[in-house]
């Protein structure tokens, strides 16, 4: 009969003392180095014994998903970085090339005022979006880069800027209509609707840059932990063994 002590080493791993029961023997110390020691989300050491000896790729996710099922906040990031560019150089373009805003701002401005006053909204708000668009692509970019580089502060600008373009071109709508009333001498209704869906929207389309960020800081989301925390509802199966 033996006595088996362990105890964890400075370098991480597990020594295993051996203690014959017989007389004039000493312990045997080993160290078994095939055993890591396997860092939690806390930076908490854990070794791979008590941990099921799991590769960090087959470990249970520990952070959030992005709208409760979607993907994680990395990969939202990415993926909400590139729909931006797309569609805020398509507006680029389109305003650019004067496209059918100026039918689009009578209908929603009122009939009631002639065409002129119609063409001045549309020309003011025109300026104002392709601002705000080139600015969204560029910031669009440093929250890819920062995603893949798991640069918290990166996507945090994206992110800032997200709820400030909004707030930028809520002022500069109301700023806009309030010019029209006072040359026109008519009442202008501000689009109280079009505040409320973009407040909603711009907290929405900020929320995976937000959520990636409080990861990062958290130390769940890294380069080291993110085969555990990679996922997504129809490109990654937990489930399956990377060899």
């Amino acid at each position: 009969m033996t006595d088996i002590e362990k105890q964890q080493t400075n370098e991480g791993m597990l020594e295993v003392t051996i203690a014959s029961n017989s007389a004039g023997s000493n312990p045997v110390p080993v160290v078994m180095d095939v055993v890591p020691v396997v860092p939690d989300k806390y930076g908490a050491p854990e070794t791979g014994i008590s941990h099921a000896g799991l590769p960090m790729h087959q470990q249970e996710k520990l952070g959030r998903k992005c709208c409760f099922c979607c993907c994680d906040y990395r990969r939202a990031v990415v993926i909400m970085g590139i729909v931006s560019i797309v569609f805020s150089t398509i507006s680029v373009i389109a305003n650019l090339a004067g496209s059918e805003r100026g039918s689009d701002g009578e209908a929603q401005i009122g009939s009631d005022l002639n065409s002129e006053e119609v063409e001045f909204i549309v020309d003011e708000m025109r300026t104002a979006q392709i601002v705000t668009d080139i600015f969204s692509i560029i910031f669009s970019l440093c929250a890819i880069y920062g995603a893949k580089s798991y640069n918290k502060h990166l996507v945090m600008a994206n992110a800032v800027y997200i709820l400030a373009a909004y707030i930028a071109l809520t002022i500069k709508t109301a700023q806009v209509y309030d010019d029209l009333e006072d040359e026109t001498g008519e009442s202008v209704d501000q689009p109280i609707g079009s505040y409320i869906s973009g407040v909603i929207f711009a907290g929405l389309w900020a929320h995976p840059s937000i959520g990636f960020v409080y990861e990062v800081r958290k130390g769940i989301m890294s380069e080291e932990t993110y085969p555990r925390e990679e996922f997504s509802c129809c490109c990654v199966n937990k489930g399956e063994v990377n060899e």
